[in-house]
């Protein structure tokens, strides 16, 4: 059966508007209060030139690549019959990243105030489907920026930390499903130093975006690193609708992400 991937972008219902409206309007109070959160601790906040023994003040920069497999399946429409069909598709991509994040405020509550900012380059292939490769590969780019707030840190044989945030992003990929969105999102990261050996978890999460979709996404990090290297796995969960494509009136795609990535720390 033959189909055609790209299908056309269809409004949303009163309901999933007011749905999507709602989350975006959660998403925007929630980085409001926490753009507001360093100034109004700014009178307990500490030096942290006096603190970086007890866990605060550490930064990264890091710059490296990544090699990202992406599969999915989404909602095409079929060339016979005209009617909506379940279509599973494959892609590759390559990146060029760039990372940074720090703390530089320690509160009256021993806290700590931090932000991280990142930019994606490189290229991706488009969707393989029914083994046809439809096209040629196109440009990738994204850059995200989020304010982060450390609920909880500690010193010893292994330091830690954990760490919470919100902030918005944007990006514009080949994908299955349309082009360049805008999108809030909450951060959640831990980290633990076991002496020179430092290792990281981190989940960013998409409630919604624009562009006409109800996208949802996560994505996860797990990462080690030592010295100047760090290396790991990146994981993301792209859906549309419910993601179960037995009922195509609700479900447009359900995609994942899985990739490697190896960078330089400063």
């Amino acid at each position: 059966m033959s189909s055609n991937p790209r299908s056309p972008r269809s409004p949303r219902s009163p309901r999933e508007r007011r749905t999507h409206g709602r989350r975006l309007a959660s998403l925007g109070l929630a980085l409001g209060a926490l753009c507001l959160a360093p100034a109004a601790l700014a009178d307990g906040a500490k030096n942290l030139d006096h603190t970086d023994g007890n866990g605060y003040g550490d930064t990264a920069m890091r710059v490296g690549g990544s090699y990202t497999m992406v599969s999915g399946r989404g909602l095409g429409t079929d060339a016979v019959t005209n009617q909506p069909t379940a279509v599973d598709y494959k892609r590759t991509q390559y990146t060029l990243d760039f990372d940074v994040y720090g703390y530089w405020d320690a509160t009256r509550f021993d806290t700590l105030i931090g932000a991280e900012f990142l930019m994606k380059f490189g290229v991706g292939g488009v969707e393989k489907y029914e083994g046809v490769d439809p096209g040629s590969s196109k440009l990738y780019f994204r850059s995200d920026f989020a304010f982060d707030y450390g609920v909880v840190h500690w010193d010893g044989p292994v330091r830690g930390r954990v760490s919470f945030g919100a902030g918005a992003g944007m990006d514009f990929a080949p994908r299955w499903y349309g082009g360049d969105r805008y999108y809030p999102q909450l951060v959640g990261r831990v980290q633990l130093w076991f002496g020179d050996l430092g290792v990281h978890a981190s989940w960013h999460h998409l409630p919604a975006t624009s562009g006409g979709y109800n996208d949802r996404e996560h994505r996860l990090e797990l990462g080690v690193g030592t010295g100047p290297i760090h290396g790991g796995l990146r994981y993301t969960l792209t859906r549309i609708g419910s993601g179960d494509l037995r009922t195509p009136d609700d479900a447009k795609l359900n995609q994942s992400e899985l990739g490697l990535f190896v960078m330089a720390a400063f």
